[in-house]
């Protein structure tokens, strides 16, 4: 007689296998990557379903939640799927202001420096420490109205 080595396999009809699938995720996210996966992950969205509500492709998840930066007109869509700026929720230096503001309009640097009435290399410029000759009321203005701005879903 010959011994059988292994395991028998047994035929079992109509058994169903139970486990738990999309359980909010329970660690805390830092960046952009992480803060974009969990809010998806805590909506139990695909990443498609997610680019859907942000109104890009599904790619761009992907490449966003691996640590990729998203284009300067992606952020808005952003923000609003987030429902806060995972960047800087509350500026207050020059610096932070001008970045604050092309991430809410979803504008370049040189359409916020049309907006300011000053070209782009002054926007740079006091983007990285230099300071302006005079007060910029239109730059207050627009970061206290995206401030206040409700961020709908």
């Amino acid at each position: 007689m010959q011994a059988f080595w292994g395991v028998p396999f047994l035929a079992v009809e109509n058994l169903w296998l139970k486990s738990k699938r999309n359980l909010p995720p329970t660690w805390k996210p830092t960046g952009l990557a992480g803060h974009l996966r969990h809010r998806r992950e805590t909506l139990r969205l695909t990443r498609k379903d997610a680019a859907k509500l942000i109104g890009v492709r599904g790619a761009a998840i992907t490449q966003w939640e691996s640590g990729r930066q998203p284009e300067s007109e992606y952020w808005p869509g952003i923000i609003r799927f987030l429902g806060f700026d995972p960047v800087c929720p509350d500026p207050k230096t020059l610096p932070e202001r001008i970045a604050y503001v092309c991430r809410h309009k979803g504008i370049s640097r040189t359409a916020l420096a049309g907006i300011l009435g000053v070209d782009k290399a002054t926007v740079l410029k006091w983007e990285h420490g230099g300071r302006p000759r005079h007060q910029l009321p239109e730059l207050d203005r627009l970061v206290g109205e995206l401030r206040t701005s409700p961020l709908p879903l």
